[in-house]
């Protein structure tokens, strides 16, 4: 029931209409990255989960400045695709396979979903051999489709004795190896779609199969077997520390070792292959996924989070360019001159990229910046990663960074905790940072002061969200999974005090209005608008909570203009009218034109202009001027 119930959110997401006001979207790398694959110069990064896009499109025909050119919605979880003519074809989780034209690689398209129906729910993985699509799922046996017309894969043949979850189809004219996520992998042959298991053989790892050569990658070495013989495989070398990354050309494989090292293979003789040279990458390289095409090699950078080429061609591995990716879920400010940074954690790092903001469809990043400090989870989508300009500066955690130029922003106080939720109010900073509320001076910045922290040290306490009001801080406390506003007097900064206290259903961020003495505070799972009264501080009243107002979850809340603006996750930004305070009425939502994930995680407003972020867009509407 769950995963249908996700099916038809995600299908109401797939036809969003942009709202009457929206101007345009800027649409960015952003996922956290999969497996590889590179034609003619452009590379394909497939993302493990597809909140946003589920293809990341790099031209990196110039692989000195690979540059992102578009994005591929999806559904579910990808695992590594294959070519075949002008299509490219990826499992997915939810039955299907993805059929995608790639006949223009800068803008590729899905032509048809493959949905299979395998009793355990996954395409786990496939193969391509001449004009066959071999498919594996979890439970589903195998499948062969016909690719002749590539476009239209057509279902020919159907093998459910092979019922094992498959992690790896390899297949070479008549030999297939079907290799099992658990238990002995199969060799067999392959007759006019008629599969014959001749053996089965206990493998480690992932496979490679060259005509009658099986490679075998494990843990600690590269094994080749002889399989001319599908019956009686025999073992006839090893390589210790080595696995295959792909071919440089028809008779050379690239091969990586422990660490940062490479190594080119011969194996014009698949039997006994032949090294003709090794390679250490530059030491500021973490490698993840790779792939390889001629003399260039493209890199998954773990570390920097990025898009990275290298020259093979000498004896050396030479750095060509980088682009880089937005790797989770971000918060957002806006610089004085039409630039954007986005921020997001992950572990113990901050990141901030810097972008254009008006620039119409795909834009690359333009600077980054990382810092390190202690993090914490705000949620389940997403790490506490809140940022806030302050004229030529930005707070991100407690960290400042000078911006006055966007595309060189640099670390003037390194941050030593990220923040859910910043409110800045004059020359005072209030930061939620999990276990604490940080009270910050930051009218002289760069030079930023520490005025006070309140840290009671409850058990489970998880501060979130902040708002400033005169000599007062109201915090979003999710305790222990039990949401509660607590209000500290902060009329000696040095010591904050919490006054009042009261609970609300669960939450993650407030807004304060202050003529009211009103603090609305949205359910952070679709739990309605609560209004809390803070007229008495020490004794905090929830009036109400209002239904209507809030579908999913909000990430984000502000007043402007005399209206309440909020995220509502799927369901676009949201705006009420503030007209009565007790009353907010919903008059309008805002959201952008998509195919991808609608899931908004913050918002600025700026000059008459709305702009959402999401997690591969930025949407901006106009306002009207009132």
């Amino acid at each position: 029931m769950i995963g249908f119930s996700l099916l038809v959110i995600i299908t109401a997401m797939l036809r969003a209409e942009p709202s009457d006001a929206w101007r345009y979207a800027t649409w960015f790398p952003a996922g956290p990255g999969g497996s590889l694959a590179v034609r003619d110069g452009n590379v394909l990064v497939l993302n493990g989960w597809t909140r946003g896009d589920a293809v990341l499109v790099f031209d990196a025909q110039d692989p000195a400045a690979p540059r992102f050119v578009s994005g591929l919605p999806g559904r579910g979880y990808l695992r590594a695709g294959t070519f075949h003519k002008n299509y490219f074809y990826i499992p997915a989780t939810w039955f299907s396979v993805m059929v995608v034209d790639v006949s223009d690689m800068t803008r590729p398209h899905m032509t048809r979903n493959l949905f299979l129906n395998f009793p355990g729910g996954d395409a786990e993985c496939l193969a391509i051999d001449g004009d066959r699509l071999y498919v594996g799922g979890r439970g589903g046996g195998l499948r062969i489709f016909d690719v002749s017309q590539p476009g239209a894969p057509m279902p020919v043949a159907w093998h459910p004795q092979f019922a094992e979850r498959m992690a790896q189809i390899v297949v070479s004219g008549r030999r297939m190896v079907l290799r099992p996520n658990r238990g002995e992998s199969i060799l067999a042959t392959v007759t006019d779609d008629e599969i014959i298991e001749q053996s089965r053989l206990r493998l480690g790892g992932h496979v490679r199969l060259l005509g009658s050569v099986l490679y075998e990658v494990t843990s600690r070495e590269l094994i080749v077997h002889d399989v001319s013989d599908m019956t009686a495989p025999e073992i006839v070398g090893r390589f210790p520390g080595v696995s295959p990354v792909g071919m440089t050309a028809p008779d050379r494989m690239l091969m990586r070792g422990p660490d940062t090292a490479l190594t080119l293979l011969d194996v014009s003789n698949p039997l006994q292959p032949v090294p003709l040279k090794e390679m250490m990458m530059p030491e500021d390289v973490t490698p993840g996924q790779m792939t390889v095409e001629g003399d260039l090699l493209y890199v998954m950078d773990t570390g920097r989070y990025s898009l990275r080429t290298f020259d093979l061609s000498g004896d050396a591995v030479e750095p060509l360019g980088e682009s880089f990716v937005i790797r989770n879920a971000g918060n957002l400010a806006l610089s004085a001159d039409g630039h954007v940074f986005l921020s997001y954690a992950q572990g113990g790092q901050t990141t901030v990229l810097t972008m254009a903001a008006d620039i119409r469809d795909a834009v690359d990043f333009t600077a980054r910046l990382t810092h390190s400090g202690e993090g914490f989870m705000l949620h389940d989508t997403h790490n506490a990663a809140a940022v806030a300009r302050i004229g030529n500066f930005l707070l991100s955690g407690d960290g400042v960074l000078d911006v006055s130029d966007p595309l060189a922003p640099v670390m003037l106080h390194p941050r030593t905790r990220a923040a859910g939720d910043i409110a800045v109010r004059g020359g005072l900073a209030a930061l939620a940072q999990g276990d604490r509320v940080t009270l910050l001076d930051v009218s002289q910045l760069p030079q930023r002061v520490v005025l006070g922290e309140y840290r009671p040290g409850g058990e489970g306490d998880h501060f979130a969200g902040v708002a400033l009001g005169d000599g007062m801080v109201y915090v979003v406390n999710r305790a222990a999974g039990q949401s509660r506003v607590e209000i500290l007097d902060i009329s000696d900064p040095a010591q904050p005090r919490r006054v009042g206290l009261c609970d609300v259903p669960t939450a993650i961020v407030a807004v304060l209005h202050e003529d009211e003495k009103l603090l609305y505070v949205p359910g952070a799972s679709g739990g309605g608008m609560t209004l809390v009264d803070v007229s008495d501080p020490s004794a905090p009243r929830a009036l109400t909570t209002l239904a209507g107002l809030l579908d999913t979850a909000c990430y984000r809340i502000r007043i402007h203009g005399g209206k309440l603006y909020y995220t509502d996750s799927m369901r676009g930004i949201k705006v009420a009218d503030l007209a009565d305070p007790r009353q907010p009425v919903l008059i309008e939502t805002h959201m952008g034109a998509t195919q991808h994930s609608a899931s908004y995680t913050d918002f600025e407003i700026r000059d008459h202009k709305l702009y959402g972020l999401r997690y591969s867009h930025l949407d901006v509407w106009e306002l009207a001027v009132e």
